[in-house]
């Protein structure tokens, strides 16, 4: 898949247990204009630690959902149109924290494999891509 992801924002939580859930959405840009997704993941991560006024380092790593209207990433007769498509998501972030007493400014490098496994019938008949995994990688900032 060729479409670019145009940024987005996520909510997520991690527990004392290290367990890790996160909620996130962004658009995508492909050649037919613009789709959006959204992503639904849950996880464990590992060596988390919340130490004041130190970096800590932790890797969590996930699995989820994720729905895509998913832009063509194929030229047609130029006319906007999407194909919705369900995915399931598994990844891992190297995520460095540092928690203040006001709060935590986190920064990360993410990467994570979409794998299809529904989709719907496109909003045009000319649409051209074949459905195929969904790899990301991603700069994380986090407040």
């Amino acid at each position: 898949m060729t479409n670019v992801q145009l940024g987005g924002l996520a909510i997520g939580a991690i527990a004392p247990s290290r367990l890790w859930l996160e909620g996130g959405a962004s658009l995508i840009h492909g050649l037919e204009g613009l789709g959006w997704e959204t992503t639904a993941v849950g996880g464990y991560a590992l060596g988390y630690a919340r130490a004041r006024e130190t970096w800590n380092f932790s890797v969590p790593m996930y699995a989820g959902y994720r729905f895509a209207e998913r832009p063509s990433t194929w030229p047609t007769d130029g006319r906007n149109f999407t194909r919705p498509t369900h995915y399931f998501v598994c990844g891992a972030r190297l995520v460095t924290t540092r928690f203040f007493s006001s709060g935590l400014l986190e920064l990360g490098l993410d990467i994570s494999v979409a794998l299809p496994f529904a989709e719907g019938e496109p909003s045009d008949r000319s649409w051209e891509d074949p459905t195929s995994p969904w790899i990301n990688g991603a700069l994380v900032f986090g407040i």
